[in-house]
């Protein structure tokens, strides 16, 4: 992974992303996206915010700020035809943290490929991501492990479609 310059697009999408109030109010901030949209890095400085009383982060202050991270690296490489949801998540805490902490999300093209291939036969699938999450001296801290569903946002759609039918059909009209 080679940090290359951002353009302008990625630029704007970092600005946009940081001054989301569901992502901001995390503490986490996205320092870098590539010009190819394919890496992101992100940051979790400590801050009253992002503390515990025992001086070490709060884990859901972890996940949150780098929980996002490959579901929009994936959608915006995968495109306005295919659906991204997160599926599962699981954090894996490897040792206490007290200052700045840093992810790096990386998407490679061979794997975008492998993903619309597979969702293009058989309309949804599962995809596995782990992000590891190190502090300021390169010792790992955490790994959030992911699960991120993928669909056909036409498939997606029927399926939605077919889901409100069946709760119709079993509550009534109001449900």
């Amino acid at each position: 992974m080679k940090k290359l310059g951002e353009s302008w697009l990625s630029w704007w999408l970092r600005i946009r992303l940081n001054w989301l109030p569901a992502y901001r109010t995390t503490g986490g901030r996205i320092t870098f996206i590539s010009a190819e949209l394919n890496e992101l890095y992100a940051q979790l400085p400590m801050s009253w915010q992002t503390r515990n009383p025992v001086g070490t982060f709060f884990g859901s202050a972890i996940y949150g700020a780098f929980e996002p991270l490959y579901s929009f690296l994936l959608s915006r490489a995968l495109g306005k035809n295919y659906i991204v949801w997160d599926r599962a998540d699981k954090i894996i805490f490897k040792q206490p943290a007290n200052n700045t902490l840093y992810g790096v999300a990386y998407l490679d093209a061979a794997r975008v490929k492998q993903i619309k291939r597979a969702v293009d036969s058989t309309q949804e699938a599962n995809f596995y991501f782990a992000l590891p999450i190190v502090n300021r001296f390169g010792e790992e801290v955490a790994t959030l492990q992911q699960t991120l569903y993928v669909s056909r946002k036409d498939y997606y759609k029927i399926v939605q479609a077919h889901r409100a039918f069946e709760k119709e059909r079993k509550y009534g009209q109001f449900y």
